[in-house]
């Protein structure tokens, strides 16, 4: 049904095969994921990079069908992708957590498309142990 937002369960059974390996069968709370007091490092922009080549982003209800690739190459065909991008504030450090032996983007690849289009070398992360994911439960 149009307008309708799968369940993350739903999501994971149609994860391209690129993503397959980095995505969690756990789903994970952005404002749980924001609230955890992590300390931010730095890190070459580079080692996430290749990320930017992965299906992560929806066009409307087609879910894993845009590349932020794709947003620089044709940027009117994207553009919800690329105003998101633009909006970015790289002030706020992105969320990595280790998946198939690479740090892998949870939440900010929009503020990593726009470090690269801003010719960032560096930028601030925070490393996100899976474990912690998982909203605890209220006492």
């Amino acid at each position: 049904m149009p307008g309708t937002v799968p369940s993350w369960a739903d999501l994971y059974r149609r994860l391209p095969p690129g993503l397959e390996p980095y995505a969690l069968e756990l789903e994970w709370d952005r404002e749980h994921l924001w609230s955890l007091d992590l300390p931010v490092e730095e890190m070459e922009i580079a080692e996430l990079e290749w990320q930017l080549a992965l299906p992560s982003w929806r066009a409307e209800d087609r879910y894993f069908c845009v590349r932020p690739l794709d947003v620089l190459e044709a940027p009117h065909r994207h553009l919800e992708q690329l105003e998101r991008t633009l909006r970015s504030d790289l002030a706020f450090p992105l969320d990595v957590t280790l998946r198939s032996g690479r740090c892998f983007v949870l939440d900010g690849v929009h503020r990593l498309r726009r470090a690269v289009l801003a010719g960032e070398r560096r930028g601030s992360v925070r490393q996100v142990p899976i474990d912690l994911l998982a909203p605890r439960p209220a006492d």
